[in-house]
């Protein structure tokens, strides 16, 4: 009995032991071993379900519609849909067939004149009455138009922002008709006054002398050669020179 004892007691150790792999890693590489399923590394097989939205069969590298382009792609596969461009109408359910009708490129509701009149087409203060070609004072001329009527009224052709006189009055103080000194004559305006003033016919500005020494060193009187005539004045020193006399000719 004790001997059965001794025999289960060492089975229960042997079987808690660990038990070696049955094959050591002998550092080769195998498919699976690194990458793939159980792994965070990409084998690089596809199967079903690797990419969202992918197809169960394995794409064979053949085209179908849908496959890169159209519903569900970011491409337009060039097909026409309702509702496939703003703006569409509705009940256009129909492919445009190329045809031509009222109001397809042109009128109400596009960028385009139809060439028909409507009311409240045209800007205007009048009323929303179709013109019937008649003609009108003012309709084209006078008055809110670029154009002269051919009528007179106040301040057309004289008076402010003309340059002439509208016979009114336009003064704080009315005239009473006197005279004083600078109301026609005189500074402001263009007519003299009569009155002699220094500088007013002789000094600078004008051909006259004024009678006034005007030179820092003062004059005593003495001549010298070039003061009243010669070089830098209007008067002749009678002395010659080369090309004084327009013939040209030089003295011997």
């Amino acid at each position: 009995m004790h001997y059965s004892y001794t025999l289960l007691a060492f089975a229960i150790t042997a079987l808690a032991l660990p038990t070696p792999n049955s094959k050591a890693d002998d550092g080769s590489w195998a498919p699976g071993k690194y990458e793939g399923d159980g792994t965070p590394y990409d084998d690089g097989k596809w199967h079903p379900g690797k990419y969202p939205g992918d197809k169960t069969k394995r794409d064979d590298g053949s085209w179908y519609p849908g496959k890169y382009e159209g519903k569900g792609t970011p491409y337009d596969n060039g097909k026409w849909y309702p509702g496939k461009y703003p703006g569409g109408k509705s009940k256009t359910v129909k492919r445009d067939d190329g045809s031509w009708y009222p109001g397809k490129y042109e009128g109400k509701g596009t960028p385009y004149d139809d060439g028909k009149w409507y009311e409240g087409k045209y800007p205007t203060k009048k009323p929303a009455k179709r013109d019937d070609g008649s003609w009108s004072p003012g309709k084209y001329e006078g008055k809110d138009t670029p154009y002269d009527d051919g009528k007179w009224h106040p301040g057309k052709y004289e008076g402010d922002d003309t340059p002439y006189d509208d016979g009114q009055y336009h003064n704080n103080k009315r005239d009473d008709g006197s005279w004083q000194p600078g109301k026609y004559e005189g500074d402001d305006t263009p007519y003299d006054d009569g009155k002699w003033q220094p500088g007013k016919y002789e000094g600078d500005d004008t051909p006259y002398d004024d009678g006034q020494y005007h030179n820092n060193k003062r004059d005593d009187g003495s001549w010298q050669p070039g003061k009243y005539e010669g070089n830098g004045t209007p008067y002749d020193d009678g002395k010659w020179t080369a090309n004084k006399y327009p013939s040209g000719e030089k003295k011997e």
